[in-house]
């Protein structure tokens, strides 16, 4: 089984190493103090056989500070025929020039940037193109890779000797003689975006907006192309329906009217439009399927935002264990990051090996340009008898722009049609996951919104604590953790527990006396939510045999509101009791802190109370004796 190493090394993560030295210009002269940027744009093949010839076209800048002279730019190519997979990998990731460096290749072969003894001034920018025929330097093999570029040489002064002081290099393929044996692309946008929905009407920025104007917008022209697949998260199509019929952003003290909703709209209607046999729906808000996600992902399929469309899911690197996760949901996992060709069968589950055009020069220091990009995917396309390539943004849609004569266009599912070759696991790149450092607070995110929803069953929250985990665990955040915190904070400022710690509160007398048996505690509870709440008041006593609450006091309480409750306390004995009270949902779940209180009560109980009656009737016969025999010495003294 062939590999597609560079690609998913160098396109995902860049983790094999730099390529600097490889790419990076010769030693400059002394006389030149900087350099001169040298930047390939283009590259063609013309002719037949052996008048087969390479054109290169390349933008230079003089950045050394100082006027040059004698400038020549130069073609060059290394004698390094790259024609299996492995070849191509060891040359895209070398930390030396390449096998065979022959520069200059022939007098013919270069062209002058400057006129003899002109100066070429500091800051200068020149366009200049160099040709030459693939023979006459020693490039006859066909069905083949090579490394070929331009050189420019420049001296500090008119009578100076012009050195090298720069260069680019990019990679020509030839096709096999017969033209009969082709390569299959296979281009599949990804409709896709980070999530911005806080809840329904709601969202963290206006970026959405400006999504749909550039970037969304240039991918649904190329999905409308007919040549090219389309695969559509719907957690976008959600979002964008949301916002198509008024919405609302977030502010810090509130929220303000979006003004984008006819954008939205405008845009759904483009991409229900699309031509349906070509597009496919991936899990929702392309969740990476962490342990306890498998299911929400799988709630959230394509019917449920109206898709009636083919499923697959979209992972990144994909382990044993979320492959494991990804067969539950059964469909065919299209992965990023995994050191293979497919399709593949994995334990049961089919997967099609995939790869982002933009990202295949990335960490280098190679000059990442749309040029640069289309010939490493070249060049592995000739080695790969198909290539998936995912499109995201306009690097990817420049990268996949055209392909060479030798390669055709196919639709995914004729790849998905073919038999798949069982292996026993898959290799993948290690990346990090978009929950690796935010797991246990989207516990608690998670957590929250289920007791929001509890308490205010009016906020239309529905499956937004479901959808909390699937966006939070979206591939959009392996890179940006700074956007993932924003969002979650969002999230959790308006229906989570920061949103309910700020905007319930309890006020309570502190210290209550309790004079009969029996009393009314008053708490106020305030809420400075956006939705009405419903909730019951708790009273707890420490000791439930001197004092007692009795039931909750359960109250609807509106936005920007305090309602006065009161709790029956009932006692059966006197003293000091410590207790304390707070307010849950109706189901139970706390919604924040309690709130201490002291119970003072002279209450004494029926044992009390017969002892008091006795005392005050011991009393009463007493003085009644003591004033009879009174009266009695009185009489026998008056006699």
């Amino acid at each position: 089984m062939r590999t597609w190493l560079v690609v998913l090394l160098t396109v995902l993560l860049g983790l094999l190493g730099p390529i600097g030295a490889a790419l990076s210009p010769r030693t400059p002269p002394a006389a030149a103090a900087g350099t001169v940027a040298t930047t390939l744009t283009d590259a063609r093949l013309s002719g037949e056989g052996a008048d087969l010839t390479v054109t290169l076209t390349a933008e230079l800048t003089n950045e050394t500070g100082a006027a040059l002279y004698g400038v020549t730019a130069r073609l060059w190519r290394s004698t390094a025929v790259l024609r299996s997979e492995s070849a191509v990998t060891a040359a895209l990731t070398g930390d030396a020039v390449p096998t065979g460096w022959a520069s200059p290749i022939a007098p013919e072969n270069s062209a002058a940037v400057t006129a003899p003894g002109a100066a070429w001034p500091a800051g200068a920018t020149r366009t200049v193109s160099v040709t030459g025929r693939l023979a006459s330097f020693g490039i006859t093999s066909r069905d083949a890779s090579y490394w070929v570029g331009v050189t420019v040489e420049a001296a500090s002064t008119a009578a100076g000797t012009p050195a090298e002081v720069s260069h680019d290099r990019t990679l020509i393929t030839l096709p096999p003689a017969d033209a009969a044996t082709t390569a299959t692309i296979v281009s599949v946008v990804e409709l896709t975006a980070p999530p911005r929905q806080v809840k329904e009407n709601l969202f963290v920025d206006d970026g959405l907006a400006d999504e749909l104007t550039e970037r969304l917008a240039s991918l649904l022209d190329a999905a409308a192309d007919g040549q090219r697949d389309w695969l559509v998260d719907p957690a976008l199509i959600a979002e964008v329906t949301d916002m198509a019929d008024g919405y609302r952003i977030q502010t810090d003290d509130g929220s303000v009217e979006g003004t984008h909703a006819d954008l939205a709209a405008a845009w759904l209607g483009r991409f229900r439009a699309l031509p349906p046999t070509r597009g496919a729906a991936s899990q929702f808000a392309l969740a990476d399927l962490p342990t306890d996600q498998v299911t929400a992902a799988a709630a959230s399929s394509a019917e449920a935002v109206g898709l009636d469309l083919t499923s697959l899911t979209r992972l990144d690197a994909p382990d044993a264990d979320r492959l494991a996760q990804a067969a539950t949901l059964g469909h065919p996992v299209l992965a990023t990051g995994v050191l293979a060709t497919g399709p593949l069968l994995v334990d049961g589950v089919r997967v099609v090996p995939a790869l982002r055009p933009a990202s295949v020069t990335a960490n280098t220091t190679w000059t990442d340009t749309a040029l640069h990009r289309a010939s490493i995917l070249t060049a592995l396309a000739r080695t790969d008898a198909a290539q998936v390539r995912l499109l995201r943004d306009a690097d990817d849609l420049a990268a996949d722009a055209t392909l060479p004569g030798w390669a055709e266009r196919a639709p995914l599912a004729s790849l998905l049609g073919r038999d798949p070759v069982a292996v026993d696991a898959l290799t993948p790149v290690a990346t990090t996951h978009p929950l690796d450092t935010v797991g246990p607070r989207v516990d608690r995110l998670d957590d929250g919104v289920d007791a929001y929803a509890e308490a205010a069953p009016e906020a239309g929250l529905g499956d937004l604590a479901y959808q909390v985990r699937a966006r939070a665990a979206s591939v959009w955040w392996v890179d940006d953790a700074a956007a993932q915190a924003a969002w979650l904070d969002a999230v959790d400022r308006r229906a989570g527990w920061e949103a309910l710690r700020a905007g319930l509160a309890i006020t309570a007398i502190p210290r209550f006396s309790l004079a009969g048996a029996s009393g009314d505690y008053p708490v106020t509870v305030t809420n400075n939510l956006v939705d009405p709440v419903t909730i019951r008041l708790v009273g707890i006593s420490e000791n439930p045999q001197r004092i007692d609450f009795g039931d909750p006091v359960a109250a609807t309480i509106n936005p920007a509101s305090s309602e006065a409750l009161l709790l029956r306390a009932t006692a059966s004995g006197g003293g000091v009791v410590n207790a304390e009270v707070h307010i849950e949902t109706l189901d139970g779940r706390r919604l924040g802190p309690s709130e201490s209180i002291v119970v003072e009560t002279t209450n004494f109980g029926l044992i009390g109370w017969i002892l008091v009656i006795t005392s005050g009737v011991v009393l009463v016969v007493t003085t009644a004796l003591r004033i009879r025999q009174v009266r009695r010495q009185k009489a026998g003294t008056d006699g």
